[in-house]
């Protein structure tokens, strides 16, 4: 019970890494919002959640709509009074593709989630959380901001910037008791990347990671520690 009574926010969280941290959360005595697009993944998630006990609400919300993210953080501060935790989970792919024909569309859609979204989010909860004496906030980056990666060159621009940013709020936000973290998670099978996984194309990759046994180990979220490690 180490969040015990902590009110946190994941955005993505229906599917993915974002419901893994979802349903770990209130084991560990959280209270929990959860916010994605879909209506019926994010009610579905809820649905689950409390029935095993956890107090949780799905707020519907595209954080890449200014008026949309305003209305998850007034939401979440009407139904328990704060924000303790944020979690910057929400992220989107686009068609990957070379970088000389990355088209704007295809770039601001992914910029618009991955980075804006996340930006504005996190500024109007660390808001909140000073208000109430400080809190957690961590960004779910990638590995992938770290290497080269072909044909994904807007998707690494998303990432790279928000470890720059969480770099910046660290020492911005420090002095307001809040602790900014990002994780860079490696290649986990989730449903978005099931596609992926199974192309025969990048099997040599995954026989590359040290860890992995012939066939790759399918990891569930379920089983991320990071989250935890970062409130600690």
């Amino acid at each position: 019970m180490r969040l015990a009574d902590k009110v946190a926010i994941v955005t993505g969280g229906a599917t993915g890494i974002g419901r893994g941290i979802s349903e770990a959360f209130p084991r560990e005595g959280a209270k929990i919002v959860i916010a994605c697009r879909t209506r019926k993944r994010g009610e579905a998630v809820v649905d689950d959640l409390t029935k095993a006990g956890a107090e949780a609400v799905y707020v519907q919300t595209d954080i890449s709509q200014l008026d949309q993210i305003d209305h998850l953080v007034r939401e979440t501060v009407n139904l328990f009074g704060r924000v303790d935790i944020l979690v910057n989970n929400a992220g989107v792919i686009t068609e990957f593709g070379p970088f000389l024909e990355c088209t704007e569309e295809r770039f601001d859609k992914v910029i618009s989630v991955n980075l804006k979204g996340s930006f504005f989010l996190t500024q109007r909860v660390a808001r909140e959380m000073i208000q109430t004496g400080g809190g957690k906030i961590i960004f779910i980056s990638s590995n992938i901001a770290q290497r080269a990666q072909p044909d994904s060159a807007h998707y690494v621009a998303s990432k790279g910037g928000i470890n720059a940013l969480v770099i910046n709020l660290a020492a911005v936000l420090g002095p307001h008791n809040i602790c900014v973290n990002a994780i860079s998670p490696g290649e986990i099978r989730v449903e978005a990347a099931a596609g992926w996984f199974d192309d025969p194309a990048n099997q040599e990759l995954f026989q590359a990671i040290p860890a992995a046994e012939p066939p790759l180990r399918e990891l569930s979220p379920v089983r991320l520690a990071g989250p935890f490690d970062a409130l600690g």
